[in-house]
């Protein structure tokens, strides 16, 4: 028998759990349809990139499934894509599916950055690393040519490897310096590694450009 058949963790169905989350859903639906946003996850990603770019100064948002998610303005053409990861994830990672050559070329030029944020809770922004580096673009389009033939290109770049290896930088959004380092800390003892000096908070953050 295959192993496909003994994974999992099946529980009876908690009926009040089901009815408790439609009546907090209603509302949601109330939006979807003001604002003609039907499908649930293209609903959730604009409203956390648009969370995300708002905070790094990036004006507008990319509603379309193709492209970057955000642009600086209308007369700058710099992006930004933004990967989102829960806190409560086994590991806190960017991931990038169907990754071309062409995007993974794109993380080579200074018009482009990366960000990653990670979410308490589908609403609590608990924080935002960005940054740009070359050499992202590289280990992208190394994956994509040496991937198994046949497989789906999707590759994944750690939040502990975006700060210390790719220096990226860190913005805390709901928490102070030393909360974050704490939380993060729990996740990856490397984390614990940070200074409050090497984070920076809504009141120092200065714009990107």
């Amino acid at each position: 028998m295959s192993d496909l058949f003994s994974k999992g963790s099946f529980v009876p169905i908690d009926k009040v759990f089901v009815k408790e989350s439609l009546c907090a859903l209603d509302a949601l639906t109330e939006i979807q349809n003001k604002y003609k946003r039907m499908d649930m996850d293209t609903l959730l990603n604009e409203i956390h990139d648009s969370m995300v770019g708002d905070y790094l100064g990036f004006s507008l948002i990319n509603t379309e499934k193709h492209g970057f998610d955000c642009k600086y303005s209308k007369s700058k053409d710099i992006f930004l894509e933004s990967k989102v990861a829960s806190y409560y994830a086994k590991e806190l990672s960017a991931t990038f599916n169907d990754t071309n050559l062409e995007k993974a070329e794109a993380f080579r030029s200074s018009s482009v950055w990366l960000s990653l944020s990670i979410w308490e809770s589908v609403t609590k922004l608990l924080c935002i690393c960005y940054g740009q580096n070359k050499e992202i673009g590289d280990f992208l389009k190394n994956k994509i040519i040496n991937r198994k033939e046949g497989s789906r290109s999707t590759q994944s770049i750690t939040l502990s490897s975006l700060i210390f290896r790719y220096n990226f930088k860190l913005l805390a959004v709901s928490c102070t310096q030393n909360e974050l380092i704490a939380k993060l800390a729990l996740h990856n003892r490397k984390f614990s590694e940070l200074e409050v000096e090497d984070i920076q908070t809504l009141k120092t953050f200065k714009t990107l450009l």
